[in-house]
């Protein structure tokens, strides 16, 4: 029996997710400067599409660390789904980082990060209501 719902696992890698796309944002915003550093990007939407086809779809349970997941990679690797980014323009140096679309989807990432934090500690709620037989 599973204690905990779909949706909080769903939360739990949308955080996990958010988290990674914060790190690969701090990373082109600390190389921005560097010479022909090519900044990177990450699809958060599309492996979240992806993570909610897979659960529609009957999951296999992992016993160890080293077994294969139904599509073949190890759970958390989205290394595919993390690519050069060839939208923006590159500086003479060959930099291509554009500190405005940086900050912007840092905004966007902060504000999904702290919308699934809020959403997961509703989730808890209602599982501490539970417990407590319905008193606060």
């Amino acid at each position: 029996m599973n204690l905990f719902s779909t949706n909080m696992s769903l939360l739990e890698k949308g955080l996990n997710l958010s988290w990674k796309k914060s790190e690969i944002i701090a990373n082109n915003i600390a190389n921005a400067e560097t010479p022909g550093y090519k900044a990177t990007k990450m699809n958060f939407e599309e492996i979240f599409k992806n993570e909610l086809s897979q659960k529609s779809s009957a999951s296999l349970k992992r016993t160890r660390a080293k077994h294969l997941t139904k599509g073949g990679a190890a759970l958390g690797d989205y290394s595919r789904y993390i690519t050069k980014d060839l939208s923006t323009q590159m500086t003479v140096d060959g930099n291509n980082v554009d500190m405005e679309l940086e900050q912007l989807d840092s905004a966007k990432n902060t504000i999904l990060y702290q919308t699934l934090v809020l959403k997961a500690y509703k989730e808890i709620s209602k599982m501490r209501y539970v417990i407590n037989e319905g008193r606060a």
